[in-house]
């Protein structure tokens, strides 16, 4: 990161009105009251087991197979990432699509369906005119 990004960095979150951000750079250290970055605390659950507390997000920060990640501190769900929501949002997408092919397949046989029993009820009742028209003519003889 440039001298200049990391000065430029908190005008501009200061500028967003943004309260919080999570430095992804833990060999740049940046806190104090000029930067206007404060450090979160770091409980200590376990060995392994990190976490920060943001009252500002109201969620817990983790630090998961090496990727930092939200939890809700009431129930200790992780929260999923945006790769995560990407992923569940394109598969219900291709959910939609798939059941409205099949809803529109459904809907072709249904059509093709009635068709061929609208053909085979013009054929059936013009066979039954013709067998009218056969039976008067005997009866004629």
């Amino acid at each position: 990161m440039a001298e200049s990004d990391f000065q430029r960095e908190p005008l501009m979150y200061a500028v967003e009105s943004l309260r919080i951000h999570f430095r992804d750079r833990p060999d740049v250290y940046v806190s104090g009251i000029e930067r206007n970055y404060w450090p979160l605390p770091v409980q200590e659950r376990s060995g392994s087991d990190l976490r920060m507390h943001s009252a500002v997000l109201g969620l817990d920060l983790r630090l998961d197979e090496g990727q930092l990640r939200f939890h809700d501190p009431a129930t200790g769900e992780r929260l999923r990432s945006h790769a995560e929501s990407e992923l569940t949002r394109r598969a219900a997408e291709l959910r939609r699509q798939a059941a409205e092919q099949a809803s529109q397949a459904a809907d072709q046989a249904r059509q093709h369906a009635e068709a061929r029993a609208e053909e085979e009820l013009r054929q059936c009742r013009a066979l039954e005119a013709r067998l009218a028209e056969l039976e008067q003519r005997l009866q004629q003889q």
